[in-house]
């Protein structure tokens, strides 16, 4: 984790292999070869990465939202809950133009269309949750939607995703019918 600044660096033996195959060896199939290579690495990098940053803010508003009285319990126990960094994926979530194979990849964007899909999942599961349960886990479902409303401000401030409520509203279907959405259904089924 300490060294997540510096994950783009390897990617760089990739240009310097290509150079090599087309300058030193003169040999356009070996650069073919690395190309294919940089596209399914490449893919494979940024998929990890952001499941890794998913992950790391998740976490972090999962730890910011444990009650206060929560945690001095848990430090007179023994246990330590532990204040995430603020700044571990900062340089990478800024990176906006890394040169790979002579293309100039925007990192930062290609996080930030991952990171809202991921969002989305992780609202849609809160739903899904709350529709396959009754009524007295309406306290349970608040919490899954406020760590991703939290999860969300906190990637926020380092990317420009879509706005939460919008993505809610999507994702709850109350877009074009904002009576009829799957909580309200759900909660006038149990009613």
């Amino acid at each position: 984790p300490s060294m997540i600044e510096y994950v783009l660096y390897p990617l760089d033996l990739y240009n310097d292999a290509a150079g090599y195959a087309l300058t030193t060896f003169r040999k356009q199939h070996l650069y073919d070869e690395v190309e294919a290579e940089v596209d399914l690495a490449f893919d494979q990098f940024i998929a990890r990465l952001s499941n890794e940053i998913f992950t790391h803010y998740k976490t972090r508003a999962s730890s910011i939202l444990l009650s206060s009285k929560f945690k001095t319990e848990c430090a007179v126990t023994g246990h330590r809950t532990e204040e995430m960094s603020a700044h571990r994926y900062m340089t990478v979530l800024a990176q906006t133009s890394f040169q790979l194979l002579g293309r100039s990849v925007d990192i930062s964007r290609l996080l930030t269309q991952r990171l809202n899909v991921m969002l989305r999942k992780a609202i849609d599961i809160a739903i899904k949750r709350f529709e396959g349960k009754d009524l007295t886990q309406v306290r349970a479902f608040e919490d899954l939607i406020e760590n991703n409303r939290l999860t969300h401000k906190l990637l926020s401030e380092e990317l420009r995703l879509d706005d939460f409520d919008e993505m809610y509203a999507e994702i709850n279907r109350s877009t074009k019918q904002p009576i009829l959405n799957r909580v309200t259904l759900t909660v006038f089924a149990e009613l």
